[in-house]
């Protein structure tokens, strides 16, 4: 297994983005991924995370075309987000994600995006996968409250 804390490479990370974009064609909307992400951080910030986001609310909540819930499109939006959160923070903010309340994480999604970063060998490696989403759950609930507990602080 790869070490979590090393930095994915960023011509891969960049390689990656474009790939999402162009799988999502004419559908891909920069403001889509922002408003999924920001969605995201602010359920964190609230404490409603609990065992993961649901497709079906998040699409709701973030205020997004109903459409954009569908699993592939979705996945893509969601590959996007995480993306652009590791370029950030080193964080996949998609590990806070499920697809029903009754599958439990990591989604498939998640782990064909691992294994397209190489932080697994395969997306079919569940116990990796499962140790690598753990990391990244716990990495970016962490990382999100340390920054709403540093904008209290600053107040």
């Amino acid at each position: 297994m790869v070490d979590l804390d090393t930095p994915v490479n960023k011509i891969l990370v960049e390689s990656l983005q474009q790939t999402y974009a162009d799988r999502l064609g004419v559908f891909f909307d920069a403001r889509v991924v922002r408003r999924v992400k920001d969605c995201i951080v602010d359920k964190v910030k609230q404490g409603v995370v609990e065992d993961g986001l649901v497709y079906r609310d998040l699409v709701r909540a973030a205020g997004v075309p109903s459409w954009m819930g569908h699993q592939e499109v979705l996945g893509a939006v969601l590959a996007l987000v995480s993306l652009q959160s590791y370029e950030e923070d080193y964080i996949l903010l998609s590990s806070l994600t499920r697809q029903t309340t009754n599958q439990l994480p990591p989604t498939k999604e998640f782990c064909e995006l691992l294994e397209n970063l190489g932080l697994v060998r395969s997306r079919k490696a569940q116990a990796e996968c499962l140790e690598v989403w753990d990391y990244h759950w716990k990495k970016a609930i962490s990382q999100v409250e340390l920054r709403v507990l540093r904008a209290k602080r600053s107040l």
